[in-house]
This record gives C-alpha cells, sequence and structure tokens, in this order.
C-alpha cells in the first residue's frame, strides 16, 4: 500500500489545531491539507497507470505530514516522497511513466498556490508486506 509523505517547510505546513477561532491559513497551508485529503482517492483512481495493485482502496494509501527543521539546507518548500510496496516496474520507460503520472497530478495541485513554489517527489518501490486493521470495513494484507 502506499505511504506518501509530504514534507514541507514552516509556512507551507498547516496548523496542528483545527482553525476553529477565526485564524486564516495560508494558501501555503490550504494546499498542502487539501493535497492530503485528495491523494489517498487520486492515487487510488490511478493505480492501473501507476502498477499498484487492482486491490488497492483509496483507504489503504497513507499520507503523513512532516514540518522540515528551519535549519534544512537544500530543501524545496514542498517534497513528496511516494513510497510504494509494489516491485519496481522491469523497465526504466515503466518507471519514468510512473514518476510521469505522480508528476502531472501534484502539478494538478500546485495549481491552487504560487507557481515558483520550490518542489520535488522522490519514489521509492518495495517490496513490502504489511496490514492494516481496524482503519477499513475488512483487513488490507499486501
Amino acid at each position: 500500500m502506499p505511504i506518501i509523505h509530504i514534507f514541507c517547510k514552516g509556512d507551507f505546513f498547516p496548523p496542528d489545531e483545527l482553525v476553529l477561532l477565526g485564524d486564516e491559513i495560508s494558501p501555503s497551508q490550504h494546499f498542502v491539507m487539501e493535497a492530503a485529503k485528495r491523494l489517498p482517492r487520486d492515487i487510488a483512481e490511478r493505480g492501473e497507470q501507476l502498477g499498484l495493485d487492482d486491490d488497492t482502496p483509496a483507504e489503504g494509501v497513507t499520507v503523513l505530514l512532516h514540518r522540515l527543521h528551519w535549519h534544512s539546507v537544500n530543501v524545496p518548500d514542498v517534497w513528496f516522497v511516494v513510497q510504494l510496496s509494489e516491485m519496481p516496474p522491469p523497465f526504466l520507460e515503466r518507471r519514468e511513466s510512473v514518476r510521469e503520472e505522480l508528476e502531472k497530478l501534484l502539478e494538478g495541485y500546485f495549481e491552487l498556490i504560487e507557481p515558483d513554489t520550490k518542489r520535488a517527489l522522490d519514489i521509492f518501490w518495495g517490496p513490502s508486506h504489511g496490514y492494516i486493521i481496524g482503519m477499513t470495513t475488512t483487513p488490507i494484507r499486501w
């Protein structure tokens, strides 16, 4: 099952608490929150193009947010690190097509914010083996 880490510089990292007191969130923070909410569904819908198992549900896609420390060096504003549990495709062209599909998906999200946002994408393949129990109606094992 895919795990997506979104590493953000401080001004992109969403507030820890729900914004209930009328506080405004920045467009950059809103972007990260929207991307995190939409990624599970969007990844599951593109499962075939990404080489995921046929039965990968949106509930099986985990998105984790991380704040980059202000002492971090040579880092983008937003960095997507995608870990796939599947074996890598056998040919470089296929791996590049997975990267291009993810790039296209993420670029659609970046339309929500400034076009000059510094961004990066890394993709890592498995194999990995694990399970998710209690978060879906039936256990998911891979």
